[in-house]
């Protein structure tokens, strides 16, 4: 009897779970990420207000103003805002556009289709790698016919002809992603069987897969003589860092067996999908750099603009730790780095200081110790210059490029923000050592970019060295998700955290088709990397023997170049120093013959640039180039005078005006600052002069320097003229030491051209300061 009545409480709590499970994870799940959306509401909110009392737009709301605005509007009323009426439209890289952007352009598009005009959409779903800026690839991949149906002429115009790559290259892209997709629409779902039962993932199914059913190209004609040459290196069961540094040595090795094959440095680039990885490879070759013979034959040039970055120089990083020491002489542990840093890479010396050699006086040169007080003073970007000079940074070798950037680091710091020491320092923490070196596309040098930048370019030889990303997302994002089930709708949207436990929730297809993103995310990367060579392909990867479970891309493609179908791979498998490595290659390296028809450039070196103490390297011109002029010795100074005194008379209007004027002769760097009183004791001495006083009163109506403009369009510029209700007066300053008859003979032709103008009543008078005299024409 207890057995039955326990029998059937426990079918019943049974019963009750399967009913009630998916609800009670749903509510855990919900709880667990709820706070995330308190907290982002309340950045939302602030960011809001901020950007409402700046008087400022956010650039990402520029789309939803534009929604906003063409909504519920008819075309008309759009082109009618815009003031322009498109009749074709072009969309290029149409993978990357966003459901925002389709729906402010599919007005214009769908009114240009009803009025029968062209328009073309151009895109690679395969190249779809920037959805982390919202780009769908299901816009092109579904949605965008869908919505154009009713218009629809030639939907799908495939470019399937791949003039890029030579033929091995082709044949071996057309393999690894012939079988990809299918592996990955496996996995996905593989082991989903309870949540089948659930909720419909049919529509989700076969996505990738469609994404992908038009990826075999055909060899062009002309790329059919050329062979080409694949090599995948695959590490077995190392350490991440172990399989980094194994990946590190092989990479110069790589590059000479290229360079021996007649490939030029700058024919060659080196793909990255992480920053982190570009960083690695350059600290790597600047180690070897520095410290193996230059005639080594690893010892080649890297360039990268994703890793170069300016606070990874020992030297930049010395210059900013004096910088700090100025500021803050108190602070023991800059200074200790400040010590460490002049002994090891400005005296380059082996050992660092201990901790308690922290005396910076007595480690570092008398020329700076003596000199703190006056580098206090100095401007930012003087400061530099002067640091530079005494410890001799422009000698030392491989840091050029790095002080010439953050010279100009510098200088956009100053034109932003006004070149305060103290501010400059907390921009370089949160900014500034960001900043990396960028190089000119021609340079000699291996180039190491990205991924991301690669998307477009192509490369006589691509080295891929880090193949080792996820096939889904390494860390767990935030998705977000509507709740469809009335106990949980209240709230119309849900960030939640994404991970398989989402399977046993209500929000189990979102997880499911963010799973689906990520894959062709991390597909298409892989498709990018993979198709930029023209002629040479070499990829390093990392595998576990004991596993065949597909975790990242280098698994992917081993998995499939294991199969070995449709093309003849070679297999070789090599054991050194207890490390194992599979090796795959398809084609042969031969010699290119290629290269020759580059145009070898002219290069400049740059082996050392002039740094000097800043103030003995500049010279302030006190007048500028009008003033003297090339006249007999003994009448510069008079002609100098003279014009400098007209510059500051045609200042004043009034008698209030003198101390003004002067000054602004000052700042415009006519006068020292010593003169400023003595040229305005003698200014007031000149308008106190009897006849002249009266013709700076507050109450005249006068022109300074203002041209007349004559029939034939010559100008002449009396010095002043004082309109008054019965007479016009004209006045010409000279600062001459005699009376000439050009100087009457100017002003009669003023007086001439007024009358002409019907001003009445004119007098004119010849003013000449120096002798105190004024005279009557």
């Amino acid at each position: 009897m207890a057995e039955q009545k326990l029998s059937k409480l426990l079918n019943g709590i049974l019963e009750y779970y399967e009913l009630n499970k998916v609800n009670y994870f749903t509510a855990k799940q919900i709880l667990e990420n709820i706070h995330t959306l308190g907290i982002l509401s309340d950045l939302l909110a602030r960011a809001r207000n901020y950007s409402f009392e700046n008087s400022l737009f956010l650039l990402s709301d520029s789309t939803k103003l534009l929604k906003e605005i063409i909504s519920d509007n008819d075309t008309p009323f759009i082109y009618e805002k815009a003031g322009v009426w498109y009749k074709h439209i072009m969309i290029d890289e149409f993978q990357d556009t966003s459901g925002l952007q389709w729906n402010n352009f599919k007005p214009l598009i769908l009114n240009s289709l009803s009025e029968n005009g062209f328009n073309l959409v151009v895109g690679d779903v395969k190249q779809s790698i920037y959805r982390w800026r919202n780009g769908d690839w299901q816009l092109l991949a579904e949605k965008l016919f869908e919505e154009i149906k009713p218009f629809r002429i030639n939907d799908n115009l495939q470019l399937n002809t791949n003039w890029r790559s030579s033929k091995n290259i082709v044949l071996f892209n057309n393999y690894i992603f012939k079988y990809a997709p299918n592996i990955l629409e496996n996995i996905i779902f593989t082991n989903i069987e309870g949540a089948k039962n659930s909720l419909d993932i049919e529509n989700l199914k076969g996505k990738i897969e469609n994404a992908y059913n038009n990826v075999t190209q055909n060899i062009s004609p002309v790329k059919s003589n050329e062979c080409g040459y694949i090599e995948c290196n695959f590490y077995q069961d190392l350490t991440k860092n172990d399989w980094e540094q194994e990946v590190l040595k092989s990479i110069p090795k790589t590059i000479n067996k290229l360079i021996n094959n007649n490939y030029e440095l700058k024919d060659i680039v080196i793909l990255v999908r992480k920053k982190y990885h570009a960083k690695l490879i350059v600290d790597y070759f600047q180690k070897i750099n520095s410290t193996i013979n230059h005639n080594n034959e690893f010892n080649y040039p890297v360039v990268s603009d994703e890793a170069l970055y300016l606070n990874s120089s020992p030297i930049i990083n010395f210059i900013i730790s004096c910088i700090i020491f100025l500021n803050n002489p108190e602070d023991e542990l800059n200074n200790l780095k400040l010590i460490a840093d002049y002994k090891v890479y400005v005296k380059n010396e082996i050992e660092f200081p201990k901790y308690n050699e922290n005396n910076v006086e007595d480690s570092l040169p008398n020329e700076f110790i003596n000199s703190l007080n006056k580098l206090k003073e100095l401007p930012l970007f003087d400061l530099t210059e002067r640091l530079i000079q005494i410890f001799h940074l422009n000698k030392i070798s491989g840091q050029l490029s790095y002080l010439v950037a953050f010279q100009d680091t510098i200088n956009e710091f100053i034109e932003t923000y006004h070149g305060d020491k103290l501010g400059f320092i907390e921009w370089w923490e949160d900014e500034g050592k960001s900043k990396t070196l960028t190089f000119p596309s021609d340079l000699n040098a291996v180039r190491i970019i990205t991924i991301h930048k690669a998307k477009g370019l192509e490369f006589n030889a691509v080295i891929l060295p880090f193949l080792n990303w996820s096939i889904d997302h390494e860390k767990y994002p935030i998705i977000w998700c509507k709740p469809t089930d009335k106990q949980f709708d209240r709230i119309p949207i849900l960030p939640m955290q994404y991970k398989s436990s989402l399977t046993s929730t209500i929000f189990y297809r979102n997880y499911i088709n963010e799973k689906l993103l990520a894959f062709v995310d991390n597909l298409n990367l892989l498709y990018v990397a993979l198709t930029r060579a023209k002629n040479t392909l070499i990829v390093t990867g990392i595998i576990k023997s004991n596993n065949d479970k597909i975790k990242n891309v280098s698994d992917l493609v081993y998995s499939i170049l294991k199969m070995n179908k449709d093309i003849n791979l070679t297999k070789n498998e090599f054991n050194k120093n207890e490390i194992s490595q599979i090796q795959f290659s398809y084609g042969q390296l031969k010699v290119n013959t290629a290269i020759n028809k580059h145009e070898t450039s002219n290069e400049l070196i740059l082996n050392d640039f002039y740094s000097n103490y800043p103030y003995s390297k500049l010279d302030i011109k006190q007048t500028d180039s009008d003033i003297f002029e090339k006249q007999q010795d003994n009448k510069i100074q008079a002609i100098s005078y003279g014009k400098l005194m007209h510059k500051i008379m045609e200042k004043i209007i009034y008698k209030n005006d003198i101390e003004k004027a002067v000054k602004d002769i000052f700042l415009e760097g006519f006068i020292t600052e010593y003169e400023i009183n003595d040229t305005i004791v003698k200014i007031k001495s000149y308008l106190g002069q009897p006849g002249a006083k009266n013709w700076f009163n507050n109450n005249l109506n006068v022109k300074n320097e203002t041209s007349i403009l004559l029939p034939d369009g010559t100008l002449h510029r009396p010095d002043r003229v004082i309109f008054g209700k019965n007479e016009t007066i004209i006045i010409d300053y000279k600062f001459t030491k005699e009376v000439s008859n050009e100087h009457k003979k100017q002003l009669l032709e003023y007086a001439k051209y007024l009358n002409t103008m019907n001003y009445n009543s004119i007098k004119s008078y010849l003013w000449y300061p120096e002798m105190h005299k004024i005279v009557m024409v």
